[in-house]
């Protein structure tokens, strides 16, 4: 029962609805950096609860909070894109109404029916939560296929984590032409992730 007030349908379906939706699209720029010479890059700064590496060449874009019809918004978002609008990591986080014991995870059926809201709303499907922790904090994690612009079939790698007060997000997105090189880019973002 108390798990079921931290994470209610009301409050996150239209966000992850237009959250997906988002993530097909570029998402808004603040800033851009990015491009390099050798070796990988390394997200870190004050203002943001967390740091990962992402490969050299990726480029880096810090987006303004987004609102998603349901009155939330996101605290913080930045992506890594190998190749910009269908291949790209983001990492958007969100507060939740209540903090979390530490190490407690989401309400899985809850994750399990936003999930099933954006595979519906997309026309795609979807794998089975697969249970995760990535930075010592724990999740859920998702394969959702679904078709993008131009006949492009998207793969994304949705994987949902939950510290303290906060959800993280990190999606990963990738066509058919990139699937491989953008998925252990991935990797290397959710193996390095840690939390401030």
């Amino acid at each position: 029962l108390r798990e079921k007030s931290l994470l209610t349908p009301g409050r996150f379906a239209a966000m992850r609805i237009r959250f997906l939706l988002t993530s097909l699209l570029v998402a808004t720029a603040v800033l851009a950096s990015g491009c390099g010479g050798g070796g990988d890059q390394s997200f870190s700064t004050p203002t943001y609860p967390f740091s990962f590496d992402y490969p050299s060449g990726w480029t880096l874009t810090r987006g303004t909070s987004f609102s998603y019809g349901s009155g939330e918004s996101a605290l913080r978002s930045v992506s890594v894109a190998l190749k910009e609008p269908y291949d790209q990591v983001t990492l958007t986080q969100y507060k939740l109404k209540k903090k979390l014991p530490e190490g407690e995870n989401g309400f899985q059926p809850e994750v399990d029916r936003i999930v099933a809201r954006l595979v519906k709303q997309a026309k795609g499907k979807a794998s089975r939560a697969k249970v995760v922790e990535f930075g010592g904090a724990p999740g859920f994690q998702y394969e959702i296929e679904y078709h993008g612009g131009n006949g492009a079939t998207l793969k994304n790698k949705m994987t949902f984590l939950f510290k303290d007060q906060f959800e993280y997000q990190v999606g990963c997105q990738s066509s058919e032409e990139n699937r491989k090189e953008l998925l252990a880019g991935c990797d290397q973002v959710l193996e390095t992730l840690k939390f401030n």
